[in-house]
């Protein structure tokens, strides 16, 4: 049995389970990085909820210890921030990613690029599959959907190159790489396009690039925290707004408590060769663990959706009052430079009011809300046993009463017969 036991679990590691002893897919140069992103492939596959905890917050503290997470005060921040690192890292000739976890976020990432570069205003606008995008020569874009075949454009999804041209029925793109392809396509025919300059973690699954800045909200899980942390060889600056985190162990707590497992996509092949892959023991007893584990689903029915459905409603309010101030700016006889500052304003103060519609109504932790459940759940059982308790001590109690109610009774009967019988004497 011991030999047995060194075999399957090898003194040389702390693991319960083997260690992938592999090459590791890391593209990371320094060893810190590579050390967070070790770290939070572990909390992935990390079956117990307060290891899984410990291992997010350690890998948080080795990239905050290192200068990898920018706290900045709200979501308009995080954004002008990210773009700003981005244009830094691209100016000292770097190929970098402007990362963020939801894709309203990457439009104003990408808006913001785009005013920056002196672009926005002057291209052609097109309906794509996202909705109405602008493009200039010299921005960046992104293929969205395969097209290949001898009809095809030879172009995959994630294939991301420099606008050159721009027509009403024409975008040609110089691909990246190293044959620099063009590749000229109506957009009408294909509207499966974005920007390029950001865009989602989603998306950048499978990436490698030498700079990333990702924008993380509460949106963001274990599985896009980790995407996020491993895109860059080089550099790394997480954004963090603090109207959605108060602080440090708000982000671990959020993170570790967020693990989806998703075993469809490449990252989690990648991450899972850290741990052995998907046939290892470890990992089939957390995907069992994750098919039976109706609480969370009990938890998303009646905690989350209806505070999603409240939040969706606020920020509904919030946008149809964004847009009747952007027709009423429409409709001013202000300068067009005066519209412009009036429009930007009132898209700050849309950012700013969403920001704080998601930071107020922003649903209980699922680890909060089982330790209420449990508690609740603690008292009922515990009333439940106090009046159990109190049954059986009446139980208990009435045939005692009843003996001394008998008791009483034959003590009064014979002192009724006693004093009959002293009447008869006399």
């Amino acid at each position: 049995m011991d030999l047995l036991a060194g075999l399957i679990w090898p003194e040389t590691h702390n693991y319960p389970w083997p260690r992938f002893r592999g090459s590791r897919p890391q593209r990371q140069q320094r060893d810190w990085h590579k050390g967070a992103v070790s770290k939070l492939a572990d909390a992935i596959v990390e079956r117990d909820q307060t290891k899984r905890l410990e291992l997010v917050r350690s890998a948080l503290g080795v990239l905050d210890e290192h200068g990898a997470i920018t706290w900045v005060a709200d979501r308009d921040e995080a954004i002008d921030r990210a773009v700003s690192l981005s244009r830094e890292y691209q100016a000292k000739g770097l190929d970098t990613l402007t990362l963020a976890s939801d894709k309203d976020s990457v439009r104003h990432l990408s808006e913001e690029h785009r005013r920056r570069e002196g672009r926005q205003g002057a291209g052609q606008r097109y309906i794509t599959a996202g909705g109405v995008r602008e493009f200039a020569a010299g921005d960046r874009l992104m293929f969205l959907e395969n097209s290949l075949g001898k009809q095809g454009l030879g172009v995959r999804n994630g294939d991301r190159g420099e606008v050159l041209q721009v027509k009403p029925d024409q975008i040609a793109v110089r691909l990246d790489g190293s044959d620099s392809r063009v590749v000229a396509f109506s957009p009408r025919a294909y509207q499966s396009f974005d920007y390029a300059s950001a865009c989602t973690l989603h998306k950048a699954q499978g990436a490698s690039v030498d700079a990333a800045v990702p924008v993380i909200d509460r949106s963001a899980s274990a599985e896009l925290l980790f995407v996020a942390a491993s895109r860059s060889k080089n550099e790394l600056d997480v954004v963090v707004p603090r109207t959605a985190f108060s602080g440090l162990d708000d982000l671990a707590e959020h993170i570790a408590d967020r693990i989806s497992l998703k075993t469809t996509t490449s990252t989690y092949d990648e991450l899972l060769e850290h741990t052995g892959g998907k046939t290892t023991l470890r990992v089939l007893n957390i995907e069992a663990q994750r098919e039976a584990a109706p609480l969370r689903r009990i938890y998303e029915a009646e905690e989350v959706e209806p505070m999603r459905a409240v939040t969706n409603d606020r920020i509904d309010a919030i946008r149809a009052l964004y847009r009747e101030r952007k027709e009423e700016i429409a409709d001013s006889q202000l300068s067009t430079e005066e519209r412009l500052d009036k429009s930007r304003d009132a898209l700050r103060a849309m950012r700013k009011d969403i920001a704080t519609a998601y930071s107020d109504l922003k649903p209980q932790q699922f680890g909060e809300w089982l330790q209420t459940r449990n508690e609740g759940r603690d008292r009922v059982w515990e009333a439940h046993m106090d009046r159990s308790r109190q049954e059986d001590q009446s139980q208990e109690q009435e045939p005692e009463q009843r003996a001394g109610r008998l008791e009483g009774q034959f003590a009064h009967a014979e002192r009724s017969t006693g004093e009959q019988s002293r009447g008869l004497e006399r």
